[in-house]
């Protein structure tokens, strides 16, 4: 039996967005290597994810995602990033995408409060409807 492998460019658009996306020492991409056991190289302003079709699929689902998040100036943690692979996952990434669209307030240093779980989102949605 062979096993099939496919392999996946993906373009990023400036350095910041790379760091960003990478996270400190690379830990978002090794993070999404083992959950998704693919294989993941940085080259110049690009990645190539090769592996088993469906699991490429995922993250490259993944990985627009976190794009997406982070194209709105939002910073991603390793939890952020092991949330959206458990979503994508699933086949659920458009509620991932959604949970950082709605501001809940401001701190005292004026930075942005979202949500970061689904269950989070769910219980401000009750709050409101109270």
């Amino acid at each position: 039996m062979t096993e099939q492998i496919k392999t996946i460019s993906i373009q990023l658009e400036n350095p910041n967005e790379a760091q960003s996306l990478f996270g400190n020492g690379d830990i978002h991409l090794k993070t999404i290597e083992e959950e998704l056991n693919v294989s993941i190289v940085t080259r110049g302003g690009g990645l190539l994810v090769t592996g088993e079709p469906d699991a490429v699929e995922v993250a490259d689902r993944v990985f627009h995602a976190l794009l997406h998040v982070l194209q709105k100036g939002i910073f991603i943690s390793e939890r952020d990033v092991i949330y959206a692979i458990n979503m994508g996952k699933e086949d659920s990434l458009d509620a991932f995408t959604e949970l950082y669209q709605e501001e809940i307030t401001r701190n005292a240093k004026g930075q942005p409060i979202r949500v970061k779980t689904l269950g989070q989102r769910h219980y401000i949605q009750a709050i409101k409807k109270e």
